[in-house]
C-alpha cells in the first residue's frame, strides 16, 4: 500500500513541474474597448489567484510527502488520495485560468483580424471544455491507481497539446502586435518625411534630420521583418516535433524586433528634438486619450469625448451637433457658421462624432478620449495614450510629435 500512495505522491509532484505558467512579455494595453479590458483585468487576476492557490496545495502536497517518507504511513491511504485530488484539481482549475488569460488577450488585442482571433478562441475553448470535464473525474476518482491514472492524462494533455497551442497563440499575439507598431511607424515615416520636405522648401539644413530619418526608416523595415519570421515560428509550433524549439527562434526574432524598434523610436524623439526649432505647433493624431495643460489654443476634431476641466478668461467654439454640458457662468452664443460658442464658463463636458472644439485661454486642462485629431499651440504639456505613451511640451517656439493610434 506504501507503494501506491508514494507513486501518487511523485506523480503530483511530476505533474507539478509541468505545470509553469504559459509567460510571455506583452505590451501593455492601450486605448481598447473598456468592456474587453475589465474582462481582462478579471481573467489576469483569476489567474494569478490560482497560481496562488495552486502554489499553497503544492506545498502542502510537499509537506504530505515528507510526513509520509518519514513515517511510512501505510494507513494513511485516504489522507494522501484526499491530497492528490486536490492537487490535481487545483492544477486543472490553473491550466484552465491560464488559458481564459490567453483568452482575453487574444480578444483585447487589435493586431489581430476577426477571423484569426475567432480561430484562436475557438482552440482555446476546446482545450478549456477538455480540462473542465475533468473536474468532475477528478471528484469521482476513488482509488489512487485510478488518480494516478487521470493525472498522467492531464500532464499528457498539457504537455504535448494544451501548452503548445497556448505558446504558439501568445506567439502569434506578440508578434502581430509588433507588426501593427512596425506598420504605424511606417505611417509616422511617411508624415516626417513630407514634414522634413516642408522644411527644405523653407530653406532649412536637414542633411542631419535625413540622415536620422534613412536610420528610422531602416530599423523600421527590420523590425517588421523580424516580427515576421517571429509569427511564422510561433504558426508551425502546432505541427513541429521540436515546437519548444521553435518557441524559443521565435522569442529571439521577437527581442530582434523589439530592440530595431527602440533604436527606430530613439531616431524619432531625435528627430523630433531637432525639428521643434522650426517653429512648427505640436500636432497629434490617434486612437486612446489625450491630455493636456497649458495656455494658448487648442484644435481637436474627434469622434469621442472632450472634457474641458478648467479654462480662464477663454472660449470654446464647437460643432453644432456636438452635445455640450457646461458648467459655471458664461455665455452661449450660436455663430453665423451655426457652430456654437461658449465664454466664461468653468468646465464642460462635449460628445459627437467627428465633431471639432476649438478652445483659447489660459489654465486650459483638457482630455480627449476616442478617435481624434488635435493642434496645440502656446504654453504647455502634453501626454499621449495610445498603444504607445507620446509626452512633451507645446510652446510659443513650437514642437513637432506625431503619435499615430489605430
Amino acid at each position: 500500500m506504501s507503494v501506491k500512495i508514494g507513486a501518487l505522491l511523485v506523480m503530483a509532484l511530476v505533474l507539478t513541474s509541468t505545470m509553469g505558467t504559459v509567460g510571455f512579455a506583452s505590451a501593455e494595453l492601450q486605448g481598447k474597448n473598456q468592456e474587453l479590458i475589465e474582462k481582462y483585468k478579471n481573467a489576469k487576476q483569476l489567474y494569478q489567484n490560482a497560481i496562488t492557490t495552486y502554489q499553497q496545495v503544492k506545498y502542502d502536497f510537499g509537506v504530505a510527502l515528507k510526513v509520509w517518507k518519514a513515517t511510512l504511513a501505510e494507513n494513511d491511504l485516504e489522507t494522501a488520495l484526499n491530497l492528490g485530488k486536490l492537487l490535481l484539481g487545483k492544477a486543472d482549475n490553473l491550466m484552465i485560468r491560464c488559458l481564459e488569460f490567453v483568452e482575453a488577450r487574444v480578444e483585447i488585442t487589435a493586431a489581430l483580424t476577426e477571423n484569426e482571433k475567432s480561430e484562436m478562441l475557438s482552440e482555446l475553448d476546446a482545450h478549456i471544455s477538455w480540462l473542465q470535464a475533468k473536474q468532475p473525474e477528478i471528484e469521482a476518482v476513488d482509488d489512487v491507481d485510478g488518480l494516478i491514472s487521470l493525472g498522467r492524462e492531464i500532464q499528457a494533455q498539457w504537455r504535448d497539446n494544451i501548452r503548445v497551442d497556448a505558446k504558439s497563440i501568445l506567439g502569434e499575439v506578440v508578434s502581430a502586435a509588433l507588426e501593427l507598431v512596425s506598420t504605424r511607424a511606417e505611417t509616422i515615416a511617411g508624415t516626417i518625411e513630407a514634414k522634413i520636405e516642408n522644411l527644405e522648401n523653407q530653406g532649412m539644413d536637414t542633411t542631419h534630420l535625413r540622415e536620422l530619418f534613412d536610420d528610422y526608416d531602416s530599423k523600421i523595415s527590420s523590425a517588421k521583418e523580424k516580427s515576421e519570421q517571429a509569427r511564422e515560428k510561433f504558426s508551425q509550433m502546432g505541427t513541429s516535433e521540436n515546437p519548444d524549439e521553435l518557441f524559443s527562434e521565435g522569442v529571439a526574432l521577437v527581442k530582434d524586433s523589439i530592440w530595431y524598434l527602440r533604436i527606430a523610436y530613439t531616431r524619432l524623439r531625435e528627430m523630433v528634438a531637432e525639428v521643434r526649432s522650426s517653429g512648427n505647433e505640436v500636432e497629434l493624431t490617434g486612437t486612446g486619450a489625450l491630455i493636456a495643460n497649458g495656455t494658448g489654443h487648442a484644435d481637436i476634431t474627434v469622434t469621442g469625448t472632450v472634457e474641458v476641466r478648467a479654462i480662464i478668461g477663454g472660449t470654446m467654439i464647437v460643432s453644432s451637433d456636438a452635445v455640450v454640458k457646461a458648467v459655471g457662468q458664461g455665455t452661449k452664443t450660436t455663430l453665423p457658421d451655426n457652430r456654437v460658442q461658449y465664454e466664461g464658463f468653468g468646465s464642460a463636458i462635449v460628445v459627437g462624432t467627428n465633431i471639432t472644439v476649438e478652445i483659447q485661454g489660459s489654465g486650459i486642462d483638457l482630455m480627449v478620449a476616442g478617435e481624434w485629431t488635435a493642434t496645440l499651440s502656446g504654453v504647455g504639456s502634453y501626454r499621449v495614450y495610445t498603444d504607445e505613451c507620446t509626452e512633451g511640451e507645446w510652446t510659443e517656439e513650437g514642437a513637432f510629435v506625431v503619435s499615430v493610434g489605430e
